[in-house]
């Protein structure tokens, strides 16, 4: 409980110093929550593919589990590369956008 409350203080702290980084930090930490599923289900699955064609752990070398590796290690690659930048546009945009909005705001009061 203690820790929490240090971690708030040390939120808003930096939300009042630097609030386009700090919202731009949370829709980060926010879209990369929503992939940790699919990582470690993804992890586990090439991990299983990886076991079935090149060891024998579990039968043998099976030629079907290596064509799966590398199909699913492409498309898990692929897949990696777009949501980071998709991740790094969104951190940008948003970090762009409250730094304007607050500038905006900042103008029309004076």
């Amino acid at each position: 409980m203690l820790f929490k409350i240090f971690t708030i203080r040390k939120m808003i702290k930096d939300a009042k110093e630097n609030p386009g980084q700090f919202a731009s930090g949370e829709i980060q930490d926010f879209l990369l929550g929503i992939l940790v599923v699919p990582i470690l289900i993804g992890v586990l699955l090439l991990a299983l593919f990886f076991i079935l064609g090149f060891t024998s752990v579990l039968g043998g070398p099976f030629m079907i589990g290596k064509f799966f590796f590398y199909v699913f290690l492409i498309g898990a690659g692929t897949v990696s590369f777009i949501s980071w930048k998709v991740i790094k546009f969104t951190k940008q945009i948003t970090k762009k956008e409250v730094n304007r909005t607050i500038h905006v705001e900042n103008v029309s009061k004076e």
